[in-house]
């Protein structure tokens, strides 16, 4: 998965969570459809937000750390290793 693949997944994941903790009922099956080349990857946050995360609290606003380079670097070499491990 490339790197904006992954920021689509990101971005439209916090999308759905905002709407949702907003009072709108966003339409799953409208992401799925409509971005079939992540449907995988949606369909696996709809199934973890509908059943852990809804009752989380919501997240904390203060900003975090932005992560190092090395580290983004290291994680990125090790989704590679882990995609590769299950192709």
């Amino acid at each position: 998965m490339c790197d904006m693949q992954e920021d689509l997944i990101e971005r439209l994941c916090a999308e759905y969570a905002d709407a949702y903790r907003a009072g709108a009922h966003p339409n799953a099956a409208h992401y799925l459809a409509a971005y079939p080349g992540v449907a995988e990857e949606l369909a696996a946050f709809f199934v973890y937000f509908h059943c852990v995360a809804v009752d989380l609290p919501d997240p904390d606003p203060t900003p975090v750390t932005p992560m190092p380079d090395a580290a983004k670097r290291a994680l990125a070499r090790y989704r590679r290793a882990r995609t590769a491990e299950m192709n």
